[in-house]
């Protein structure tokens, strides 16, 4: 598989955010959010859930107990101290960059890793 044919499979895969407008004074990295990282995680919403679902069962946590509140705590507190799942729920989402997106990624991905793991926790 070619990396052009990886790359419009990966894009083709994406959902379209109608609500989203680049007003023309964003950023790079705003606009790679907008244009990258929210169809990714848009399209990987289940999945990502379900794996932090079945993260905390494995630590016997029922998440459906907590109320709205608890449920913030806990989904900030268990990403902040779980590194292994911070590190599983990023490479869903670095999985599906294409190769230019990618390239854009390794040059930022301090501050984009803080723009993902603060959608991730919306």
């Amino acid at each position: 598989m070619s990396t052009s044919f990886r790359d419009k499979f990966i894009e083709k895969l994406r959902t379209k955010i109608p609500s989203i407008q680049n007003l023309g004074t964003n950023t790079p990295v705003e606009i790679f959010q907008n244009n990258t990282l929210r169809p990714i995680l848009k399209f990987q919403n289940d999945a990502l859930i379900h794996i932090f679902l079945m993260d905390l069962k494995s630590k016997k946590q029922d998440f459906k107990t907590f109320n709205i509140k608890q449920k913030q705590l806990l989904i900030d507190n268990h990403l902040r101290e779980n590194s292994n799942l911070r590190q599983l729920l990023l490479g869903m989402v670095v999985a599906l960059f294409s190769s230019s997106e990618m390239g854009f990624y390794n040059s930022a991905h301090n501050e984009l890793n803080k723009r993902i793991f603060s959608m991730l926790k919306a």
